[in-house]
């Protein structure tokens, strides 16, 4: 108990008592990506993104953020993010038979490294903290600058996503009261999808940019072969302008 208040008031200190730096932008992107499940379809939606910062917090999309280390090399932050897999058994034929899924609250630990002005390394420890599914979960990321200037940016990264058994059965499983005719039971073990992306943005004039995002998730057999799930693989793209503020 006292160790966790201490962390908040080296939050707050820093908070209240660092020198203000504030960033601000905001985008407006248009988002496609694959459904997952069987009998749902692809989605396609305009969304509003912001990336702000104030001295150490920060939010970037759908995480909010706390930097609590950061230096030219090493950078470690806390996050609050959402996976976004849940689904309601109304979605799909396929899931009429299973129970509402709900998407999950993780926190998260980040920690960074850049071993080369143009080559970083991330790795991710998170937790369900409301209790959806009661799970730690790892991601490993590799992160490269191809082209990085004035009014260029274009980065490939690749990434391996790791879900132990609790949250891949609660997302992809089918257990025996859920089970009927069009699905089957369904058990999986730990899961690692691998990912691969690139992200690129290009400055279009004073304050405007054009950005832009590919992604495509090679999903675990063990998620690909659930019979609730289409394809083995998942794709999303993203196009967009940003003005900073």
């Amino acid at each position: 108990m006292l160790n966790r208040y201490l962390y908040i008031f080296i939050i707050f200190a820093n908070i209240l008592f660092a020198k203000d730096e504030i960033e601000f932008n905001t985008s407006l992107v248009g988002f496609y990506e694959d459904s997952l499940y069987k009998g749902t379809d692809n989605s396609f939606k305009f969304l509003p993104l912001i990336y702000g910062r104030y001295n150490n917090l920060y939010i970037d999309g759908l995480r909010l953020g706390y930097t609590y280390f950061d230096n030219d090399k090493l950078k470690s932050a806390f996050e609050l993010s959402s996976d976004f897999l849940g689904y309601k058994s109304s979605d799909s034929k396929y899931l009429s038979s299973l129970e509402d899924k709900k998407n999950s609250i993780d926190g998260s630990i980040k920690i960074s490294y850049k071993f080369k002005e143009d080559m970083k390394f991330s790795f991710l420890v998170s937790k369900d903290i409301n209790s959806t599914h009661n799970s730690f979960n790892y991601n490993i990321k590799f992160d490269y600058d191809v082209i990085k200037n004035i009014d260029t940016v274009l980065m490939c990264y690749l990434s391996f996503d790791y879900y132990d058994e609790k949250k891949a059965n609660y997302y992809f499983g089918v257990n025996k009261k859920e089970a009927d005719i069009r699905v089957n039971q369904y058990k999986l073990n730990n899961t690692i999808n691998k990912i691969i992306g690139v992200n690129y943005k290009y400055y279009l004039f004073k304050n405007w940019s054009l950005l832009s995002s590919l992604k495509v998730n090679f999903l675990d057999k063990e998620i690909s072969n659930s019979p609730i799930i289409k394809e083995k693989s998942q794709n999303s793209f993203l196009v967009g302008v940003t003005y900073v503020w």
